[in-house]
């Protein structure tokens, strides 16, 4: 429960404070705007120092996840920007990894079973062709 909060918190401030540089170079904030932008980027990693681990890639890599859905709310909270369906999907497939099509030595991500693919002739597309047919033809076999 208090690695949750501290990545919580941790994204926010990366947030804020990455926000802060945005303004200024983007939007036109005043120069001021760094001076806040950089005390939430030092408070970010602070904040991940206090995550129990003995190695800080760890403590990154599963912040990632919480960082990617923090922008969204970000996004859609702060920017009042409503996230687009493209937003979700890319999101999605990044903190979701059964979703990812990779496969890691002949095994598929999400389960680590064979994933086999077997090749079958194309059919062009005619008049005759069903979508059965097509959807067969396209289909990889467990």
């Amino acid at each position: 429960m208090k690695t949750t909060i501290v990545y919580i918190a941790a994204a926010i401030a990366e947030i804020a404070g990455c926000f802060a540089f945005w303004g200024w170079l983007r939007l036109g904030k005043p120069v001021w705007w760094l001076l806040p932008g950089l005390l939430f980027l030092v408070l970010f990693a602070y904040l991940l120092t206090l995550v129990e681990t003995n190695a800080a890639g760890r403590a990154y890599a599963a912040y990632g996840g919480i960082y990617i859905v923090a922008s969204l709310f970000w996004l859609w909270g702060i920017e009042s920007m409503r996230p687009d369906r493209w937003d979700i999907a890319l999101r999605a497939t990044l903190v979701c990894p059964k979703r990812k099509p990779w496969t890691w030595h002949g095994h598929t991500t999400c389960d680590r079973t064979p994933l086999r693919v077997t090749r079958r002739p194309s059919p062009s597309p005619s008049s005759s062709t069903s979508l059965r047919q097509l959807a067969s033809a396209a289909s990889c076999r467990p």
